[in-house]
């Protein structure tokens, strides 16, 4: 994710926090549905289509990768009034998509409720070789993946990257103190133009 969803999505589980302190079931921001399997294409959909299907972003920004601009919108949904996957976690769900020139360069859905979650097994990362696995390996032993991105967000001479990630936050709210604890786990897989696995990078953060 570029820095304004995360920013985005923060800024949404606080405030729903300190809402849902009252012990009132809450939402904050718009739902939306995980996108379907295939229906946002790199280098084919539009940011007018995105737009179109999600309404007004509440958040957008933009950066410059491979001296290119790449503009972004953020979607985000937050509820304490259904399960997360985790208990005491409060959930929320955040698409964001980059977009080059108008068309989608990459797209990341994280989501911690229970019926969509986006939680996956970062070890299984290790078990990939390097110039030997495969994009359907890659999915075989992961799972489809959450994200993928394509040049400029991509550097040359590789042709794509599939992202798994997950994020949980859980918050303690008491008469004068405010907790927040939050977890963090990401992999890029990174694919030449045969589908071959060239690199794998993972990061996680313990709540």
């Amino acid at each position: 994710m570029l820095q304004s969803s995360k920013q985005a999505l923060a800024l949404l589980l606080c405030g729903l926090v300190l809402l849902a302190a009252s012990g009132c079931k809450t939402t904050a921001g718009r739902d939306f549905a995980r996108p379907a399997e295939g229906s946002l294409e790199l280098g084919v959909t539009t940011q007018q289509e995105v737009q179109a299907r999600y309404g007004e972003p509440q958040a957008t920004g933009s950066g410059t990768y491979n001296d290119e601009a790449v503009t972004s919108v953020t979607y985000t949904f937050a509820s304490n009034a259904e399960p997360p996957l985790v208990g005491g976690v409060t959930p929320a769900r955040a698409l964001s998509c980059h977009f080059l020139r108008g068309t989608l360069v990459g797209y990341e859905f994280m989501s911690s409720f229970r019926k969509d979650h986006t939680s996956f097994d970062s070890g299984k990362g290790e078990l990939l070789e390097v110039g030997v696995s495969r994009r359907e390996d890659v999915i075989e032993l992961v799972g489809s993946p959450n994200g993928q991105s394509m040049w400029p967000l991509v550097e040359p001479p590789y042709e794509r990257a599939l992202i798994y990630s997950y994020a949980q936050d859980l918050y303690n709210v008491g008469l004068f103190t405010f907790e927040s604890h939050h977890g963090r786990s990401r992999m890029v897989v990174v694919l030449d133009s045969d589908g071959i696995v060239q690199d794998v990078s993972a990061s996680q953060e313990q709540m």
